[in-house]
């Protein structure tokens, strides 16, 4: 939703300084919002996940214990963060799938997650067996 605003200012900012000649219908525009609507609520939902959890904790608890959670929570924003670059990559293709058919895009799922999940798992057992180092180079002692 966002990138469709910037499109359509974009548009604007051409038609108006370099006087090019663009012409889009309502249609149009409307189907640039129906497009980008679906990535604009994930990457709204998501940052809303991953930026309330420190202030609701400061509300309840110390500075102290809310460091620690912060210190924490920073290895794992950085992991997730490795996959990043695949979801955003996929995540249109994906929902593209879907809307032209549910089956298609459940089986495209199902067939990505047959190579995505077992990196996951693979790189969550390596942080696991590692989590005491990773914990003392992020927080120190």
């Amino acid at each position: 939703m966002l990138s469709s605003l910037f499109h359509l200012l974009s548009i604007w900012l051409l038609s108006l300084f370099l006087k090019v000649g663009i012409n889009h219908t309502g249609k149009y525009i409307k189907e640039i919002f129906k497009d980008g609507f679906y990535v604009f609520m994930s990457c709204i939902v998501i940052k809303i996940m991953s930026s309330t959890d420190v202030f609701v904790l400061g509300l309840f608890y110390t500075s102290e214990y809310v460091g620690y959670y912060a210190g924490v929570s920073k290895i794992t924003q950085v992991i997730t963060m490795l996959f990043y670059p695949i979801g955003q990559a996929i995540f249109p293709y994906i929902s593209k799938k879907y809307n032209e058919s549910f089956n298609d895009g459940y089986n495209l799922v199902i067939c990505i997650s047959k190579y995505v999940v077992p990196i996951f798992i693979f790189i969550s057992i390596i942080i696991v067996l590692l989590r005491k180092q990773l914990v003392l180079i992020v927080l120190g002692k």
